[in-house]
């Protein structure tokens, strides 16, 4: 039983490399996007007020746009732990079955 946990299987290394490039191109985008945002309104000639309600739309914008991206990646790992628990329940129903035939 440990010995599966301490030798992962090629599909457990590719989930975990692809939540972890999924999650790293995410943040990236966000911080580019958002460096991008405020370089340009702070070299841009726009009075105060104007460039605190662009701020705050900005910030609306990209805090709707990580909430989707958060729901779309807790969907694909909800989908994936559900895919295993199903498996793993197969595997040991499996097992169950073979250790009654041969008793």
């Amino acid at each position: 039983m440990f010995n599966s946990l301490l030798n992962p299987t090629l599909k457990t290394m590719q989930v975990v490399f692809f939540v972890g490039a999924t999650a790293g191109a995410v943040v990236g985008t966000v911080a580019g996007m958002t460096a991008g945002f405020v370089l340009g309104n702070l070299f841009a000639p726009k009075p105060g007020e104007e460039l605190r309600h662009d701020i705050a739309d900005k910030t609306k914008e990209l805090a709707g746009q990580v909430k989707e991206k958060s729901l779309e990646l807790k969907e694909k790992a909800s989908n994936l732990c559900n895919s295993f628990t199903e498996d793993l329940k197969t595997r040991m129903n499996d097992g169950s079955a073979a250790e009654s035939s041969v008793a």
